[in-house]
């Protein structure tokens, strides 16, 4: 058996006549057949488009139909193609292609860059212990080089895989160290300024430092450009984060301007789910039972869908309108709803839990209400939701305080705090 790699037309060729088609087929509405013969004989080569639907139309997944195969293209080709897959999406598939690129020459294309685009193809893929170990190599060997632009993308990444993996002081910790790194280039750029300020302002509002939250915010806002989906993204923290201090005039600016464009992008998925957030944020200043039609006009779009996770957020969020009114029964049915429609360890459900335990033990049913905020309180730990975790203490305290129970309310707080400072004690973080 040879121990050269199968040509990417031989490997065409090969899987065409497993399927038993014949060239006419594979390439019908596509190509010609005459193209792929070309093709099958490593004389042409597909655009990326082709590509994707032929791996289609052969059933095999793109990265498959990519791995181990001589793709007989200059570096160049190669390259251009790889961030084209990015471009759409395609991470794993441009993974083997970007891997298979780090010994070679590129012109103006330094190994840094390469390896960044790798480590993101891993990020966007999920696997970010792989992501976080080519960020960290990257950041060292390009402060080495003096290259401060590789250095600050390397710094950004780590901060966004800490993120994703809620380990908030050590994004906090990268986040900054961009921020110090990114004041040393001679050529700054005003979108990566924004990118670093916005990064450091989602983790402080995460963590509970609303002001701080704000503060970062309100300067990235000064630094956009014309990137209309980042504006959005921005406004819409921005206006929960505004809400979160119960500023809810500032919460309603933002949250306006974020529908704003996304009435302009027409993005449909978008829209439903900022109309959902702006209904939320406006509530405290419309009629209750008017956001309530509003989310329910929601609800009804995404069950038609079959979109039933959404709907299980929606249900969550009518029956915080219901329990903030008083209204326990109703509280009660759509909480239990929305815990039907949801994956056991999705954050919303955990805020269902925390509702149905607010209204059994306010109505007198503690021992069932202290069950069901236990269940919340387990996955808010289970996804490091630490403001949902801290909020609920609070209220789990206050209720045990009631029954007289200090020691136990006490015994909780000290838990907490504990399970506070282990989370940073994991991170090599000491106060």
């Amino acid at each position: 058996m040879s121990s050269y790699p199968l040509s990417f037309g031989s490997r065409i060729r090969e899987l065409r006549l497993k399927k038993g088609l014949t060239q006419g087929e594979l390439g019908k509405g596509l190509v010609t057949a005459s193209m792929i013969s070309q093709i099958e004989s490593d004389k042409a080569y597909p655009s990326y488009a082709v590509l994707a639907a032929l791996a289609v139309r052969l059933d095999v997944p793109l990265e498959s139909l990519l791995r181990d195969v001589d793709l007989g293209m200059e570096n160049a080709a190669k390259y251009k193609m790889a961030l084209t897959m990015m471009q759409s999406s395609e991470y794993k598939s441009a993974l083997p292609i970007f891997e298979g690129l780090l010994e070679t020459q590129l012109t103006g294309v330094t190994e840094e860059v390469i390896r960044l685009n790798l480590g993101r193809c891993h990020f966007e893929s999920g696997r970010f212990k792989q992501a976080a170990k080519i960020f960290s190599e990257v950041a060292e060997v390009a402060a080495l080089k003096v290259d401060q632009h590789s250095v600050v993308a390397a710094l950004i990444m780590l901060g966004q895989v800490a993120w994703k993996q809620r380990d908030f002081p050590i994004a906090l910790h990268y986040s900054h160290h961009a921020l110090a790194e990114y004041e040393k280039l001679d050529l700054q750029n005003s979108q990566i300024y924004a990118e670093i300020l916005t990064q450091i302002a989602s983790v402080n509002r995460e963590i509970g430092k609303v002001a701080e939250a704000i503060r970062y915010y309100e300067e990235a806002v000064t630094y956009l450009s014309c990137d209309l989906e980042s504006c959005k993204s921005l406004y819409l923290q921005l206006a929960d984060t505004y809400y979160r201090k119960r500023d809810f005039a500032k919460a309603d600016e933002y949250a306006t301007k974020a529908l704003a464009i996304v009435d302009v992008l027409a993005d449909e998925e978008a829209q439903r789910e900022c109309q959902r957030q702006l209904i939320m944020l406006k509530r405290p200043n419309v009629d209750s039972q008017r956001s309530i039609d509003e989310l329910l006009d929601l609800v009804k779009l995404f069950e038609h869908r079959g979109q039933m996770e959404q709907a299980g957020r929606v249900y969550t969020d009518i029956a915080t309108i219901y329990l903030e009114n008083g209204d326990m029964e109703a509280a009660w049915a759509f909480a239990e709803k929305a815990k039907a429609l949801l994956p056991q360890f999705h954050e919303s459900t955990g805020r269902a839990y925390r509702i149905l335990g607010n209204v059994f033990t306010r109505t007198d049913r503690r021992e069932k209400g202290f069950k069901y905020l236990e269940n919340a309180i387990k996955i808010f730990v289970h996804n490091k939701l630490l403001s949902e975790l801290e909020g609920i203490i609070q209220e789990f305290c206050l209720y045990l305080a009631e029954q007289g129970e200090y020691s136990e309310a006490l015994k909780r707080r000290e838990q907490f705090h504990e399970f506070m400072m282990q989370q940073l004690s994991d991170r090599g973080l000491v106060l």
